[in-house]
């Protein structure tokens, strides 16, 4: 009987630690090779804040507030550094791979576990949103817990399945805003193949529309202005965004090509059978998940731009469980089906981006500035967005200095107080600056703002230092 006994925690619980032992071999050694930036400063400021002073001020971006409340209190318990704030993203990172495990096993078979929780543990999307400060790992562990609580909800009656997709469906859509699109596939999926569950379905989904009341009028209003102003992004460049957004899903072209022609080839080869079942529903629901969201969101992108690989992490499970069909399949004979198995997954495994392609020096770039700036030196910072992150590599109590309420204000009045100003464009250069020597970071030197010229027409230029991605600092003497 004890044997038995930990036979089961054996195969029940070993799989998952085995996958997360890997995940976090393979995510901890470039942890810090990237330096905190981008919107990174933005997501850890914010996080420092009271928990409704975190809701209130994220009202104003696109930027549901749970990822910055795990993070508020994640620091509280580790402190805020470079390694702290980048090892949460990497645990929910690494339990996505274990989540998606479970999934596999559960609604299809050990194999598909195996097979698709292999290839998100060697995903370079995966494995770059690890090291990013950002939603996006959450996004995807909350999705497949979404979709797998979904699944044992309507396969059972217990409460608890209700309770626990209710919970993880919640958490999903406070995490971030596309989550509504999970829940929109999962509706689709409950009206083609399980009308009898309509009813429970929708007893959830008041749940959930109940513990999303506080924040369902911020949704409306950041829905309306990005229907009003657009995004950030533009539209997509036609049919070669879909082939860039599978090349970011499969790592590099080789296995996107690998990809591509396995599911082609299933597809092919279903169609070719005369008298074939259909699908069992949940690989149905699989194709929905990737389809729905991966050409949906392309073509809404020519109206409100969107399609971007971060936002459309939430279907990568989805498109791994699908290819690990696929394999399954197409292939009966076991040595063939593992010998493509293999094949795939080192394909992954060899053309993972382990490190950023593209790094961002900004801490040598903030660095440098330390190094020469004197006591009546000025130090102007091009654009404002880029002042947290200034701050944060430049000194750690400017950026941790946070008033309730009170965005950005103290942190700007100790760097205004060090002589350290943010500048938009040169009609905001003042006459006394030509009296001091000057130094002038850049952090959008593609905007035409005419600084620069202002600056060198009222200085003499003594050095100038470019850092990777973007970041010029010029050191100005005044004119004799």
């Amino acid at each position: 009987m004890q044997g038995s006994v930990n036979s089961f925690l054996v195969n029940k619980y070993l799989p998952g630690i085995f996958i997360l032992i890997l995940n976090l071999i393979v995510r901890i050694p470039y942890l810090l090779f990237q330096d905190i930036s981008h919107d990174e400063p933005f997501t850890i400021y914010h996080a420092q804040f009271d928990l409704a002073s975190i809701v209130e001020q994220l009202k104003n971006y696109n930027n549901p507030p749970l990822f910055e409340i795990f993070l508020h209190f994640w620091m509280k318990l580790f402190g805020l550094s470079d390694v702290t704030v980048r090892v949460l993203p990497l645990l929910f990172s690494s339990l996505s791979s274990v989540a998606l495990f479970y999934f596999g096993r559960k609604h299809f078979s050990n194999l598909i576990g195996w097979v698709s929780a292999l290839l998100l543990s060697f995903s370079s999307l995966s494995i770059y949103y690890s090291h990013d400060c950002r939603v996006y790992s959450l996004f995807l562990l909350l999705t497949i817990l979404s979709v797998h609580h979904f699944l044992l909800m309507l396969e059972n009656t217990l409460l608890m399945h209700k309770g626990f997709w209710i919970i993880c469906s919640s958490l999903l859509i406070y995490a971030h805003y596309f989550g509504f699109f999970v829940l929109f596939i999962q509706a689709i999926y409950i009206l083609l193949f399980n009308r009898k569950q309509i009813y429970t379905f929708l007893i959830g989904s008041m749940g959930i529309l109940v513990l999303y009341l506080p924040h369902l009028l911020v949704l409306w209003q950041r829905f309306s202005h990005s229907a009003k102003n657009g995004t950030w992004l533009e539209a997509p460049a036609g049919i070669e965004s879909l082939y860039n957004m599978l090349w970011s899903f499969c790592n590099q072209p080789l296995p996107t090509v690998i990809c591509m022609v396995l599911v082609l080839t299933t597809i092919l080869c279903f169609l070719s059978i005369k008298k074939r079942k259909p699908f069992p529903s949940k690989i149905i629901l699989l194709i929905i998940w990737f389809l729905l969201p991966f050409f949906g969101m392309f073509l809404l992108s020519y109206k409100i731009p969107m399609y971007i690989d971060r936002y459309l992490i939430f279907i990568l499970p989805a498109w791994y469980l699908l290819l690990a069909l696929s394999i399954t399949f197409l292939f009966k004979n076991p040595k063939v089906l593992y010998s493509f198995i293999a094949l795939l997954i080192i394909s992954f495994a060899v053309s993972m981006q382990l490190k950023p392609k593209v790094r961002r020096d900004v801490a040598a770039a903030v660095e440098y500035v330390k190094l020469h700036k004197e006591l009546h030196t000025i130090v102007l910072v091009h654009d404002f967005d880029f002042i947290p992150t200034f701050a944060y590599h430049y000194n750690k109590s400017y950026f941790t200095s946070v008033e309730d309420q009170q965005e950005y204000y103290s942190m700007c009045k100790k760097l205004e107080a060090d002589k350290i100003l943010s500048v938009q464009k040169a009609e905001e250069l003042k006459e006394t600056y030509s009296h001091v020597p000057v130094i002038y970071l850049d952090a959008n030197p593609h905007s035409p703002n005419l600084i620069l010229d202002s600056l060198q027409k009222n200085h003499v230029l003594k050095e100038k230092k470019f850092f990777e991605n973007g970041y010029y600092v010029y050191l100005f003497d005044q004119k004799k």
